[in-house]
């Protein structure tokens, strides 16, 4: 569990170094080369890119340059190939540094030595990139299932299974917080199974947010346990009239039920339980596994139920995995929203190929000063962590599966198997590279664009947050899934102002936050960008890339193909020219989110930081016949002629 005790932490040393003598290197490969593409990519060093010399390499390769880094007075060298929007894609174990005169293979430390920061925030990014080669290396001698070919794996084996992580960000397994216990007991790799724990949380210091009435509510998401844990708060001398009922994660109990430090800031929740405002009423009800995200876990019992996202004190790549206060009941205000959106669009309704994962209901502890006690209860109000106990519950992607449908998540299109062939080699081979793609692109992205530019709404649509559902490989539809942080929306570009979610109905402090902390965009820029940055830099381009790698399909004809499906949109006249006008995603430079410099300058949550790339979507104006053409002979699903692209 998540209390770290001394021992317990002589164990987790013993852990990491056990994992480098064993089973390392592949990981600690993977980690530099990530670690060193995102110091490139994001301009943080410079670098120097030549031709590499192709007489001593093999021919086949896609990595054509030779770059020379350098990081102080570190001197590196690394073979890459310069991908669509400007991504820098190093091969693996390429990553070489000088000392001595002298070549060898670099280490983590090699990079992160001699950058410019901060004692203690270099100290903590070693310890994140540590523990991901630790929990990597891990996961490599204990869970020897993952080395298993998973194409024909199951929605909810496939969580568990996608072991890779984010392929950019180079904390892609830090899960600071995490011991080697937690990651046999929690992690979505390992597949364990557990139930949560409930507590009973005073009235003042509970807000909900359910579409049914409470009592009813909970009889039909938990059934009988709820009967069970009636019967448990009332031999405590307690009812529902003065508790509300609140989900949780069994190791953030750990985590605040310790005393140690570093686990969580728990004095005051600590604080509340030993005044009876708070009753731990153990663990009951269905067994729930995580899922890739961590901290939502997903019903194994009944796997048709509700996810629940929970926080957890834990830091993964970029992000403490808390709930932010206030993006957790505010969460069914923007779901309702979207859905009745989608469900009174004409478009979306005859494509059907969308799916809202509605976010229907949430809860959040919010301590409050109260009517009594208030000495005491001011210090416990000012040491309890913003975000440690709330829940969000999700609809399960599987309770939406039609017959003959299938689903997996998103991440999955981009892997490579053991068996050395991508995930979706079978599906290519069946139906073509060009018709699949076209079919994914027209299923996957056209809903997303269209709620952007027809309605003015932006999600952070990267491959986690989205599920595909097929039809024995070919792409039917797809859902769409954590909207409660990252949905924006400008006001005056809404189809329909009038009807634009309230979340100051449930929560005041929207009517007093700035427009960078809320929901709502600054202008149609950032709506764009956001677009470009989850959709296209961040998602589809890993699977462009990987396609000119595996099949030679030209990253190039990729996003042609892309701009056709935007362009068959736009022919059709669903949004009025002037919309597209507002959201020009073909324009030269585009500003992409930067999130290793993020980690380095530990910049908070609402912090941004961004560099500009070149957009593989633009393309001279010279082009639009062409394209137009390109979808002549897509719409029959015939080859194409050979076309010049941007």
């Amino acid at each position: 569990m998540a209390v770290k005790s001394q021992s317990q932490r002589e164990k987790d040393q013993l852990f990491k170094q056990q994992a480098c003598f064993k089973d390392a290197s592949v990981a600690q490969r993977r980690l530099v080369k990530q670690f060193l593409e995102a110091l490139l990519y994001e301009k943080i060093v410079p670098f120097k890119s030549s031709p590499l010399d192709t007489c001593n390499t093999d021919s086949e390769t896609i990595y054509d340059r030779q770059l020379s880094v350098s990081i102080g007075k570190c001197q590196l060298r690394c073979t890459a190939f310069i991908s669509s929007f400007d991504r820098v894609r190093i091969a693996l174990g390429s990553v070489q540094a000088l000392s001595h005169n002298k070549w060898h293979e670099a280490s983590i430390y090699d990079l992160v030595e001699p950058l410019n920061m901060e004692a203690k925030s270099k100290a903590d990014l070693l310890a994140e990139l540590e523990q991901t080669i630790a929990l990597c290396s891990w996961n490599s001698v204990n869970l020897p299932h993952l080395k298993n070919v998973r194409r024909k794996l199951d929605f909810l084996a496939l969580e568990s299974a996608i072991h890779e992580g984010h392929l950019y960000h180079p904390c892609f397994k830090a899960r600071r917080g995490f011991t080697v216990e937690d990651q046999r007991a929690f992690s979505p790799e390992a597949a364990n199974q557990f139930q949560l724990v409930w507590f009973a949380i005073h009235r003042q210091d509970y807000q909900c947010n359910f579409p049914i009435d409470e009592a009813n509510f909970w009889q039909q998401e938990i059934s009988e346990t709820y009967d069970v844990l009636t019967q448990a708060l009332h031999q405590r001398g307690a009812n529902w009239a003065a508790f509300g009922l609140m989900p949780l994660h069994p190791w953030q109990v750990a985590s605040i039920l310790s005393n140690e430090p570093e686990s969580t800031d728990n004095a005051g929740v600590i604080a509340a339980i030993a005044r009876g405002e708070i009753i731990n009423l153990g663990s009951a009800g269905d067994f729930y596994q995580a899922s890739q995200s961590l901290r939502t876990v997903i019903n194994v019992t009944n796997p048709k139920k509700a996810n629940v996202k929970l926080p957890m004190n834990v830091m993964s790549t970029s992000s403490n995995r808390n709930l932010p206060e206030h993006f957790v009941i505010t969460a069914p205000v923007l779901s309702n929203w979207l859905q009745n959106i989608v469900s009174e669009d004409a478009f979306l309704q005859e494509q059907d190929h969308l799916v809202m994962l509605s976010e229907y209901a949430a809860i959040s502890y919010i301590p409050t000063a109260g009517d009594y006690d208030c000495e005491a209860r001011s210090a416990y109000v000012a040491e309890a962590e913003e975000g440690l106990i709330g829940a969000i519950f999700r609809t399960s992607v599987l309770d939406e599966v039609r017959e003959r449908e299938a689903a997996i998540p998103f991440t999955a299109l981009m892997l490579i198997e053991s068996d050395e062939r991508l995930f979706i080699a079978d599906w290519l081979d069946e139906y073509g590279i060009e018709s699949w793609l076209k079919q994914l692109l027209k299923v996957a992205v056209l809903p997303i664009w269209h709620l952007l530019v027809h309605h003015g709404i932006g999600f952070e649509s990267h491959a986690q947050n989205l599920v595909l559902i097929h039809k024995n490989g070919w792409p039917t539809r797809i859902a769409m899934r954590d909207f409660h942080e990252d949905t924006e929306y400008l006001t005056e570009f809404l189809v329909h102002p009038e009807n634009r979610p309230n979340p100051a109905s449930v929560d005041s402090w929207f009517n007093e936050c700035s427009i960078d902390e809320g929901f709502i965009s600054e202008d149609t820029d950032d709506l764009c960008e956001l677009f470009l940055d989850a959709v296209c830099v961040f998602n589809l381009s890993e699977l462009s890339f990987i396609l000119e790698k595996h099949y030679v399909f030209s990253e190039s004809r990729f996003w042609l193909l892309f701009n056709t499906v935007i362009e068959a949109y736009k022919e059709s006249g669903v949004t009025n020219e002037e919309r597209f006008a507002a959201i020009n995603i073909g324009r030269a430079m585009v500003n992409i989110e930067s999130l290793l410099e993020k980690k380095i300058k530990q910049g908070l949550h609402t912090v941004w930081f961004d560099h500009e790339v070149t957009n593989a979507l633009a393309c001279d104006a010279s082009l639009t016949d062409a394209m137009k053409i390109t979808n002549k002979y897509l719409a029959k699903d015939v080859s194409a002629p050979s076309l010049s692209v941007c």
